[in-house]
C-alpha cells in the first residue's frame, strides 16, 4: 500500500472515531432544568459566605440552611427596581398562602453605603421576612460570583453614583442548591406562583 493511501486511511479512521466520541459525549450528556433538579459543576451556583445582617449579626450560609429562600441583589439606593421587586416578592409570597413562610435575603451590591443600619431602616419598611445582607467589598463581589451575578457601578453627572446589578430574583431549596428564578418582568404571574409552591413543596 502506497504510504500517502495509508495516510489518508489512517486519517478518515481519527475522523470516524473522534465524530463517535462526540455523539456519545453529547447524547450522554443531561439537560438541566432551570427550575428541577440540583444542580452540578459547572451549573452549581451559590456557595459559602460570611456576611453582615441588618440586625448587626454576623451570618454564613448555615444559618439559612433548612428553610427554602429566596435571593435578591439590590441596594439602598435603587431608585425603583428594586423597591418594586421587594413589593412584589412581598406580594407573591402572600397569594401563595400562609404555607409561604419564605426568608427574601437581600444581598447588598453597595456596601459602600448599605451599613447594617442603612439595610435595617430600608428592609423593614417592607416586611419583617426580609434580611438585609451586607459586608466588605471583597465578600458582597464573593457572592456576586458565586450566583455569577452581575454589578456595576454606574457614576452619575453630580459626582453621585449608581449601580447597575441583576434583577432576577433567585429560588433557593433548603439545601442551598439553586432552583430556578422569578422575575418581575414575568408575564405570568400564575407561573411564578406555581415555581414559589414548587420551592416549598406545595406542588
Amino acid at each position: 500500500m502506497k504510504p500517502l493511501r495509508l495516510i489518508r486511511i489512517v486519517a478518515w479512521v481519527a475522523v470516524v472515531i473522534a465524530a463517535t466520541l462526540f455523539i456519545g459525549y453529547w447524547r450522554s450528556t443531561p439537560t438541566i432544568p432551570s427550575n428541577e433538579a440540583t444542580l452540578t459543576p459547572p451549573f452549581q451556583l451559590g456557595g459559602a459566605f460570611e456576611l453582615t445582617a441588618h440586625t448587626g449579626k454576623t451570618v454564613t450560609e448555615q444559618d439559612f440552611l433548612g428553610k427554602p429562600r429566596l435571593l435578591f441583589f439590590g441596594f439602598t439606593h435603587c431608585p425603583d427596581v428594586c423597591p418594586t421587586t421587594l413589593s412584589w416578592l412581598m406580594d407573591l409570597v402572600e397569594q401563595v398562602g400562609p404555607e409561604a413562610d419564605i426568608p427574601i435575603l437581600l444581598v447588598s451590591v453597595d456596601p459602600e453605603r448599605d451599613t447594617p443600619a442603612a439595610l435595617a431602616d430600608y428592609v423593614t419598611s417592607f416586611g419583617p421576612n426580609i434580611v438585609g445582607l451586607t459586608g466588605s467589598t471583597d465578600q458582597i463581589d464573593a457572592v456576586i460570583k458565586s450566583w455569577k451575578a452581575y454589578a456595576k457601578r454606574i457614576p452619575l453627572e453630580n459626582g453621585d453614583y449608581t449601580m447597575d446589578h441583576t434583577a432576577s430574583v433567585y429560588l433557593v431549596d433548603a439545601n442551598g442548591a439553586f432552583r430556578g428564578t422569578v422575575d418581575i418582568h414575568d408575564t405570568s404571574p400564575t407561573a411564578n406562583v406555581a415555581k414559589l409552591k414548587r420551592l416549598i413543596g406545595l406542588n
